[in-house]
């Protein structure tokens, strides 16, 4: 959704300046919402009801290809990996999602493990037959080039943009939505979807042995639906010699996770696997001052605007968070400047021409 709600708009404000094309959007009717105003030129399909599991699997590959040919459509874009193949139409799609190819390095619950499988399998399928694909960075890129051996030609590269709402500096409430969370100290942050390939036992592991742990919070917000992992975690934080400053806040809302950003003193990452993370643009558009595992494509996102760690060497990284948090500035002017190198507004054009560009 944070990719729908930033792109669709200028999206749509490029179809709606361009006389030869015309866009039609199919969105759930609850999402148009959050989307906002689009122009009246742009041709915009509601679904009432949001499906899931199989039957949205089931709608998704029956009533999608209808709806495609009955509004004559040329190109057909998902922003996902997954969609349906229409026959005479050309099909555009997006890799994004990158625990599908690399999800065998993990332990997940039978439940998680199983449903990667299949995400896998119908990832490779999807961009396969797809006639073009848009990836949201080299790493990505390399996935469909080097493994799975498409031409070069087929994928097109496209960074996400920088949503503005994210920067360093503070608000006058700041303090008051702090403390809602249980934030009452100096803070390091994490963030992101609470599964295996996040590493985050690391972060509580190093946290729990730095000799600086009693003078600040370590705080982590984002949830997961892994059982196994989420034992883990909690053990791990039960266990711990700190874990009164061991904070998890779950899923916040988007006011409250810039709060977390730009007030925090250090931004800490050690996942393993990411496409183009969005929580590492933000972190640069919040000027915060970053640690992060040295895996990428997070060099490739971050430059020389974070500290990076091999964050499976736990003396390492607890040396690496001691360094990091003592050297920390009030803002990172490094990780706003690099913010600037990501544009909601140059992805939109560039979006625009991988549709409509053929030869």
């Amino acid at each position: 959704m944070s990719y729908v709600r930033n792109l669709i708009p200028l999206l749509a404000e490029r179809f709606a300046d361009d006389s030869e094309h015309e866009l039609i959007l199919l969105l759930y009717k609850k999402h148009s919402a959050e989307i906002g105003v689009v122009p009246a030129s742009v041709e915009l399909i509601e679904i009432e009801r949001e499906r899931g599991g199989a039957e949205r699997v089931l709608w998704e590959k029956l009533i999608v290809p209808k709806l495609v040919k009955k509004c004559k459509v040329d190109v057909f874009y998902t922003p996902y990996q997954l969609a349906p193949k229409v026959h005479g139409v050309k099909t555009v799609t997006m890799i994004r999602n990158m625990e599908a190819f690399l999800f065998g390095r993990y332990s997940y619950d039978l439940k998680n493990y199983l449903r990667n499988i299949v995400l896998r399998l119908s990832s490779i399928r999807t961009l396969n037959r797809s006639d073009r694909v848009i990836a949201v960075s080299a790493f990505a890129e390399s996935q469909c080039t080097v493994d799975l051996k498409m031409s070069v030609d087929k994928v097109v590269k496209i960074y996400h943009g920088r949503d503005t709402r994210f920067s360093a500096q503070p608000h006058m409430q700041d303090d008051d939505t702090l403390k809602k969370v249980g934030i009452e100290k100096d803070y390091i942050f994490t963030c992101g979807s609470i599964l295996p390939y996040r590493r985050v036992e690391y972060i509580i592991e190093a946290f729990s042995r730095w000799s600086e742990a009693e003078k600040c919070q370590l705080v982590i917000a984002g949830s997961g639906n892994d059982k196994r992992y989420e034992t883990l975690i909690a053990n791990l934080i039960a266990s711990s010699p700190v874990a009164s400053n061991i904070l998890m806040v779950g899923h916040v809302s988007p006011e409250t996770m810039r709060v977390l950003y730009r007030r925090c003193r250090l931004f800490v990452t050690t996942t393993d696997i990411e496409a183009c993370p969005n929580m590492g643009i933000e972190a640069l558009s919040s000027g915060c001052n970053i640690l992060s595992s040295d895996n990428q494509p997070m060099p490739e996102i971050f430059g020389s605007a974070a500290t990076y760690a091999t964050s499976d060497h736990l003396t390492d990284l607890v040396i690496d968070l001691d360094n990091s948090y003592k050297s920390a500035d009030a803002s990172n002017n490094a990780a706003l400047n690099r913010a600037s190198n990501f544009c909601w507004n140059r992805c939109a054009v560039q979006t625009f021409e991988a549709l409509t560009s053929w030869d």
